[in-house]
């Protein structure tokens, strides 16, 4: 593949920051990315961004041309009881089935990152946080404690599955 080729790819895929406004379609969308991916999207998290497949096109989008989404909280630790001012961010990433297997798209890396970068802004106005994760497979276990985003294991459960934990260096 060619550059040219691949960089029109890698536009095709927009992340999108969700917000006061966005459209019942993304919402729609993002909850089927979350149900056709397997995952929950549990009541107590709220939609942060959404992968949207423009392929080139600026219209208005429809629930399918969602292609992944990141669902979030953020707040005190209701376990830690010496320290109320320690806040945790929990998110989870889900990519539709069919995007899964297009590595060259990106799409979960790139939701990843976003989410991350969301995190180190709410961060700034905490004086303690920390990122928690419930690793689904080993294969996301692996790609998160890899050196590139440095997660903690904090427990390993079956199937693979693991509760991960992240710190800014």
């Amino acid at each position: 593949m060619k550059f040219n080729e691949w960089l029109k790819l890698q536009e095709a895929i927009q992340i999108r920051f969700a917000d006061g406004e966005s459209s019942g379609e993304e919402a729609s969308g993002a909850a089927y990315v979350f149900d056709d991916a397997g995952l929950r999207w549990t009541r107590d998290k709220e939609l942060l961004m959404v992968a949207i497949d423009s392929d080139g096109q600026e219209e208005e989008i429809d629930a399918g041309s969602v292609v992944g989404a990141v669902v979030y909280s953020w707040g005190r630790d209701p376990y830690d009881q010496e320290n109320e001012d320690h806040f945790i961010f929990d998110f989870d990433v889900a990519v539709r089935k069919d995007y899964q297997s297009k590595l060259m798209l990106r799409v979960g890396p790139r939701l990843i990152d976003a989410a991350l970068s969301h995190y180190r802004s709410l961060a700034a106005e905490a004086s303690s946080s920390e990122v928690k994760v419930y690793a689904v497979n080993p294969g996301i276990v692996k790609f998160l404690t890899s050196p590139r985003y440095g997660f903690q294991i904090d427990d390993e459960l079956q199937d693979g599955k693991a509760m991960l934990s992240w710190r800014p260096r």
